[in-house]
């Protein structure tokens, strides 16, 4: 070892002292006195201080915020009121005196008002809306119910009072809604089922009075799955025991059913011949039972419906119109389809594009009776769809006569003579286009050689002919019915002297009116002439005007048939 090196190992341990030395003289130095440099104001000590948070819990007792929203506390009976700390009394809640449940208020939401429901406005409909001022519920429901038109233009008007969105008259001691199933009911009876229908419909909600309807219109149309789906929804709207059991089976609950049929029997809330019917149709055992059921005395439409699933169906040609709307399904035959189209098509509750589709859908296989009647209107639809005027001319008057005599030519206009010409020429066609488009209440220009009281109905049926009788007319029949639809009013030229539209008030008076202008069709000329004074009078004007062309040629149509 050198000099160097033992110096070097002398001077390590003078180094150790020193740096502890200067270790310990930082360590005992004081602090600083400013903050340290930040631009953040958190860091900086600057920012606000945050908002005490909420650190209650169950025990902590309640909340500031949440003593101000809750109710007083309940105070039993007999105990000092409590107070705070400071001695002022703390306001308490009643209590309940027992344990039973506090009633339920039921509040009805407010519904429209069914026996105002229609299918069309009162504008659109051609009626004031308060037809029925001045008049009581029960008195209109009678008339309603009274009412039975039977020319094309009464039923016309009688189907817009029928339908129509009016003015609920005072009811009296009347039920709410029994206006509406009074309108329904009239349908029915007249057989318009899809205006029925839809009546119902368009009244909205449901009650007994209205479900009943709906089910007999479905078992009548075969929709009794409609029905009884809601029967399933709300049972107790089905008030008829035989209804229930019905529906009971057509849901899938055939145990209920079968169980509910053996407890009405005994009861007698199911009539003997219905419960047979019941009991047939719940159990298929009765297939081997050859035994036929008599015909029921009183035919209902789940009666109807019933013998039909069972195997031994009514003939319809003998009960009410509203049967025959079952034979248009495709179940029957053409002819049976045919015959029940005729009877809804006489009636005036068949669409005429029905009754067209259905006069058309085979070749007819006979002759006679309804198979001339298709065979003509499927020549004539023929020869219009051909433009042939040389087969026209040749068809269409054999078709009118065959039409007309069956009591069917308003139904034929309706089907065919808004394609005939309104102007058309001369030819053996000429006079029943004349026919047909006056029957339709269509503008027609009749040609030279028409005949002449035919052409003067054409002019009648514009609002002329007040000048003077009719020609060729010996009975005077036209010209009476025409001088009552234009009365003095005519004669003095005064055009103000009847109203233009139908008055407030009217609809009574109006109804009667119709059942006397129907009487012409019996030969009640004179009745039929004052009824014509009084639509006029009430403002029917364009009804009465169509009316007596009705009169004047339906008539001659039928016995020219006979």
């Amino acid at each position: 070892m050198t000099s160097t090196d033992r110096a070097r190992m002398r001077a390590l341990p003078f180094a150790r002292v020193a740096l502890i030395a200067l270790f310990a003289c930082t360590a005992a130095m004081p602090a600083h006195a400013e903050a340290p440099l930040s631009a953040n104001d958190w860091v900086s000590g600057k920012a606000p201080a945050p908002a005490p948070s909420s650190g209650w819990r169950p025990a902590d007792g309640v909340p500031p915020d949440a003593a101000r929203r809750r109710p007083p506390p309940a105070r039993p009976a007999g105990r000092a009121p409590a107070t705070d700390a400071d001695g002022t009394p703390v306001p308490t809640a009643p209590v309940a005196a027992d344990a039973r449940p506090a009633p339920v208020t039921v509040t009805r939401l407010d519904q429209a008002d069914a026996d105002a429901a229609g299918l069309r406005s009162a504008r659109s409909a051609g009626l004031p809306a308060g037809l029925w001022d001045g008049a009581a519920a029960t008195d209109v429901a009678q008339a309603l119910a009274a009412g039975d038109p039977r020319l094309p233009a009464t039923q016309a008007l009688f189907d817009r009072i029928l339908t129509a969105q009016l003015t609920v008259p005072a009811r009296g001691e009347m039920a709410q809604g029994q206006l509406l199933i009074a309108r329904v009911d009239r349908l029915i009876r007249m057989g318009n089922l899809p205006f029925a229908r839809a009546l119902l419909q368009s009244a909205g909600g449901d009650d007994a009075d209205r479900f009943a309807r709906s089910f007999d219109l479905d078992m009548l149309t075969g929709e009794d799955l409609r029905a009884c789906s809601a029967f399933g929804r709300r049972p107790g709207l089905a008030r008829d025991m035989a209804v229930r059991i019905y529906c009971l089976a057509l849901n899938g609950d055939w145990g209920a059913a079968a169980l509910t049929l053996e407890g009405a029997e005994p009861l007698g809330v199911v009539d003997p011949a219905t419960a047979a019917l019941l009991a047939r149709f719940l159990d298929d055992s009765y297939a081997e039972v050859a035994d036929t059921l008599p015909e029921p005395q009183a035919v209902t439409p789940l009666a109807f419906h019933l013998h039909e699933a069972v195997g031994q169906p009514l003939a319809t040609g003998s009960l009410p119109l509203i049967y025959a709307w079952s034979d248009l399904g495709q179940n029957g035959g053409w002819k049976a389809r045919l015959e029940a189209a005729e009877r809804l098509g006489r009636a005036g509750v068949l669409p005429p594009a029905q009754l067209a589709a259905i006069y058309t859908e085979q070749r007819p296989a006979a002759s006679g009776g309804v198979w001339d009647r298709a065979a003509a209107l499927q020549a004539l639809l023929g020869a219009m769809n051909g433009g042939d005027m040389a087969s026209l001319d040749r068809v269409l008057p054999p078709a009118l006569a065959r039409f007309g005599e069956a009591g069917l030519a308003p139904r034929l206009a309706g089907m065919v003579a808004a394609n005939l010409p309104d102007a058309p020429g001369p030819g053996d066609a000429a006079e029943a286009v004349v026919t047909l488009r006056l029957l339709a209440g269509l503008p027609v220009e009749p040609p030279e050689g028409t005949p002449s009281l035919l052409a003067w109905i054409a002019d009648f049926a514009a609002g002329g002919a007040s000048a003077g009788p009719a020609t060729n007319d010996p009975q005077g029949r036209a010209a009476a019915l025409a001088a009552a639809v234009d009365g003095e009013a005519a004669a003095r030229d005064d055009a103000a002297a009847a109203p233009t539209a139908p008055q407030p008030g009217s609809g009574l008076a109006a109804l009667a009116a119709m059942a006397d202008v129907d009487a012409g069709l019996d030969g009640d000329l004179n009745r039929a002439a004052r009824g014509l004074t009084q639509l006029v009078a009430l403002g029917y004007g364009d009804t009465a005007r169509q009316a007596a062309v009705e009169l004047m040629i339906l008539p001659q149509l039928t016995r020219a048939g006979q």
